[in-house]
């Protein structure tokens, strides 16, 4: 009786994802379905076949415009990481003793999708000063794969791990950890806890 039951429920939440399913795609089409320029029906309708496919091709030429934007954009994207990434070679090759860190975080955890889901190891290779942006990613391989940035950031005393980068007003919720050169240079272990951001195990230790 349970299995038969249990196979009836089975049924019934695939028949309403399904429904659901198709609603959404409907849903999507029928935004899809715009006139050139953002226009509604009303105003598409008043036009001449001549005025549409006027409207047709400024509409052409606005995508193209903006799609060479987009592709110039994502080249200054990469230039300006790849100049960061030389720029911070150099800087640890000649970083002091007591100026580089470098961290391991594991195990650890991130707040994601609001639940703690267990994340890959996160190696930090930090020079006073600089500021560095790392990727959470959860361990299991889902259909939907979630992750999130964490900025780092090394003073020499203080250790800093924020949702968003420091030079915000709001750089959102912190893992903070203290210690002076010489707690650095024998290595620190710490448990380190952020509500509905990370949690986890920290080692650090100095770069000889």
């Amino acid at each position: 009786m349970k299995t038969a039951i249990d196979a009836t429920h089975a049924g019934h939440w695939s028949r309403l994802f399904g429904a659901i399913t198709l609603l959404c795609l409907l849903c999507l089409l029928c935004a899809c379905s715009t006139h050139p320029l953002g226009m509604d029906d009303e105003e598409w309708q008043q036009l001449s076949p001549e005025q549409r496919l006027q409207a047709r091709e400024k509409q052409s030429e606005l995508d193209r415009l903006a799609e060479q934007r987009r592709v110039a954009e994502a080249a200054a994207r990469r230039e300006e990481a790849q100049r960061q990434m030389v720029e911070l070679d150099v800087r640890r090759r000649e970083a002091r003793y007591g100026e580089r860190l470098q961290c391991v975080l594991q195990p650890a955890q991130a707040w994601l999708n609001r639940e703690w889901r267990p994340v890959e190891p996160l190696a930090l290779d930090l020079v006073v000063g600089h500021e560095q942006m790392l990727t959470l990613r959860e361990t299991e391989r889902r259909t939907l794969h979630y992750s999130s940035r964490v900025h780092a950031r090394f003073d020499g005393q203080q250790l800093t791990l924020c949702q968003h980068a420091h030079d915000q007003r709001n750089p959102g919720i912190c893992v903070r950890e203290l210690g002076t050169m010489v707690d650095y240079q024998r290595g620190i272990r710490r448990t380190v806890l952020a509500d509905q951001f990370l949690r986890g195990q920290l080692r650090c230790n100095l770069v000889p």
